[in-house]
């Protein structure tokens, strides 16, 4: 979970030689601008919600990681994005 306007940044781990390149993907689709590890966004958005996977490759082979949950929500206004049909439940603080 991330809140509008901080940082989003995920990583991944890997090994082998030569080093990857690497596409991340927001529910499916490529992620503009984030080419590399980790991911980076510097301010998040309500859009930025989603499953994210990153796919590593290098003249071995390819591999896509497994997919991480991005929730965004909006303080100031009491809304939160995440991914159709799912149940959310928050604690108020």
């Amino acid at each position: 979970v991330v809140e509008v306007g901080a940082p989003l940044v995920l990583d991944v781990e890997t090994t082998g030689a030569p080093a990857a390149t690497f596409v991340w993907l927001r529910s499916g689709k490529a992620v503009a601008g984030q080419k590399a590890d980790p991911l980076n966004l510097v301010s998040a958005k309500l859009t930025d919600a989603g499953l994210y996977t990153a796919r590593a490759t290098n003249p071995a082979g390819s591999a896509t990681s497994n997919p991480a949950k991005v929730i965004v929500v909006d303080k100031a206004t009491k809304l939160v994005t995440t991914l159709p049909g799912k149940t959310v439940v928050l604690q108020a603080q």
